[in-house]
């Protein structure tokens, strides 16, 4: 079998990446921000992180049903580069009001706008590079999203310290223009951008895209799995701003080292899994692996009271986070139309979305009930619940899913 070209030789896919990369950046910075703000608006209580987290997923169970086709109904560069403009305005916005009530509406409104950006960059992907490319392409933009975040999350604590609680927000509105300046020189073919031509009701999007789930076991049972696993997931990005201070008695400005670990993870699994190729029949050993793996990492941290130690379980977490992420896209991608796509992963980002919300508002309520090493053990049985699941359901849904072929996704054409 020839070797397949790199996905660096497409001019499109590299503009997707720095895009991404930009707004990856930006986003980092606003993440430990938002701690910041919140745990020292709302002196320590981590409800309140938790309330802004959870701000930002409800989006997901309150409107997922009416943007489920925006992604394959509108021109796909043209609502990504808008929502990469408005974004910024809202980010901007916090420090300026500088009240825990607008964070969590400014919260809720940016991530509003990311379930139509977000479903249109998985869309998108596929399109910007060429047949058996979509794991390389999805590690490619893993490993450099993960290779940013390190600096980042290690510098963000100082830049914070130095230059004041508002430059987080500053840098990330920045990041967002520059993310949509670089969008808006796609060239991708006129199918894709013009999206669907006969535009139907929303209703209807939804409807396609939950039976398109309940149709394709494969699908149906990854979102299933996912829901279970995201509640460990969620539940751990709250209570890592706990760990930090509660269990290591660190200022919160450090939750970037444990961030800065998860990146360094993230990086060195995505690599691997780059190499995977797009093979089916090895996704579902990675995936239970990594949710095994994540859950084990979650219980060690329940424990430890060294920074040091906890950073190198955090990079574990990180590593196994991209080992059971990406062959769940990548199969997701490969398997689902491209004019289905769209419609297909905003109904899953609904049903994640809803599940993780109440994860995030329940961590931080848990916490105080049965301490925060207990809300930890709990977490990691979720995910190793997960691990289970697809041990389970996945091995066979691939092996019926091999028996006939998938639809390819096109090659752009441009810019490879």
């Amino acid at each position: 079998m020839a070797k397949l070209p790199s996905v660096y030789r497409s001019k499109n896919f590299v503009k997707l990446l720095v895009s991404q990369v930009v707004s990856k950046a930006g986003a980092n910075f606003v993440e430990v921000g938002l701690a910041v703000f919140a745990l020292r608006v709302a002196r320590g209580d981590l409800a309140a992180y938790g309330g802004i987290i959870f701000a930002g997923m409800i989006p997901a169970v309150v409107l997922g049903w009416a943007v489920g086709g925006v992604a394959d109904r509108w021109d796909r560069k043209r609502t990504m580069v808008a929502g990469d403009i408005i974004r910024a305005l809202l980010v901007l916005s916090v420090p300026m009001v500088n009240q825990l009530w607008w964070a969590y509406g400014a919260v809720f409104l940016v991530e509003a706008v990311g379930l139509v950006y977000k479903p249109g960059v998985r869309a998108m992907t596929p399109d910007t590079v060429g047949e058996g490319q979509v794991m390389a392409a999805g590690s490619a933009l893993s490993m450099a999203q993960s290779l940013i975040d390190i600096p980042v999350y290690l510098l963000v604590g100082v830049i914070v310290a130095r230059a004041g609680s508002a430059s987080p927000f500053l840098i990330d509105a920045a990041a967002f223009l520059v993310a949509g300046g670089t969008l808006a020189t796609l060239t991708l073919p006129g199918s894709v951008a013009a999206g669907r031509a006969a535009a139907t009701s929303f209703w209807s999007d939804l409807r396609d895209g939950v039976a398109f789930h309940r149709k394709t076991p494969v699908v149906g049972r990854l979102l299933v799995l996912s829901m279970v696993g995201v509640i460990g997931v969620a539940g751990v990005n709250v209570a890592s701003a706990a760990v930090i201070q509660r269990l290591l008695g660190r200022p919160e400005g450090d939750l970037g080292w444990l961030l800065a670990g998860i990146a360094a993870g993230m990086w060195v699994g995505s690599s691997l899994m780059g190499r995977l190729g797009d093979d089916r029949r090895r996704y579902s050993l990675f995936i239970a692996l990594g949710l095994f793996g994540f859950g084990l990492e979650t219980a060690g941290v329940a424990w430890s009271r060294d920074l040091l130690v906890t950073i190198g379980l955090y990079v574990v977490g990180g590593f196994c986070n991209a080992v059971y992420q990406l062959p769940i896209r990548a199969w997701l991608q490969t398997t689902v139309p491209r004019d289905m796509r769209g419609r297909v992963f905003a109904a899953r980002g609904m049903g994640i979305g809803s599940t993780a919300a109440l994860a995030a508002l329940l961590t931080g309520w848990v916490v105080s009930i049965w301490t925060l090493p207990v809300t930890l053990l709990v977490l990691a049985a979720f995910a190793v619940a997960a691990a289970g699941l697809s041990v389970f359901w996945l091995a066979r849904a691939a092996s019926a899913a091999g028996s006939s072929a998938a639809p390819a996704p096109a090659s752009s054409g441009a810019g490879g």
